[in-house]
């Protein structure tokens, strides 16, 4: 065998391994949008009504903890569908970076009961940063619960210790909600 057959072959693998590799990662990236899609397009702007006036308004961050939010997603809104508040629940899908900013600068969210938050750390950060510039310092909506749906969920953790989403909301009490910002 001539070592150029040897080249020629190892060009031809690297080619191919690199082929296999770039075809991998890109199908992988298209089920991950279809999947973040999908979700968006089940849940975004749904209203789980309950029987009491009060409402709730559910922020979920899909692409938060590498999709573990759309992993729990059902388990939390069950969750709070068998609490004897029953409360409506009002469904917001991020859908970009800065959403939730967004969301919290052009809407009214005083009306709510309570915001409730399926994402990371800086899901947090982000809805109590920009409107707490923008008023002094001062509360401008209701409390927050931080559900622990991102990768390494140090404010939850803070918070909550090593408590799952699960605990968390069977915790969670409207005693609490009166007395905090952060739950």
């Amino acid at each position: 065998m001539s070592p150029y057959t040897i080249i020629y072959a190892i060009i031809a693998y690297k080619l191919l391994a690199t082929l296999i590799l770039t075809w991998w990662t890109q199908r992988g990236s298209a089920k991950w949008k279809l999947r973040l899609k999908t979700f968006t397009a089940n849940h975004d702007g749904k209203v789980i009504a309950g029987e009491n006036k009060d409402k709730l308004l559910f922020i979920a961050v899909p692409s938060s903890g590498a999709g573990r939010a759309m992993d729990i997603y059902d388990e939390c809104i069950e969750e709070l569908q068998m609490r004897e508040e029953n409360f409506t629940i009002e469904v917001y899908v991020t859908k970009r970076s800065d959403d939730i900013k967004n969301l919290v600068v052009s809407k009214d969210v005083s009306e709510y009961y309570g915001i409730i938050v399926l994402g990371g750390d800086s899901s947090i950060t982000e809805l109590i940063q920009a409107p707490l510039r923008r008023n002094n310092g001062k509360r401008m909506y209701p409390p927050i619960l931080h559900l622990p749906g991102g990768s390494t969920n140090l404010l939850s953790k803070e918070l909550h210790g090593n408590k799952s989403h699960k605990e968390i909301l069977g915790q969670f009490s409207t005693e609490k909600v009166k007395r905090a910002g952060v739950i």
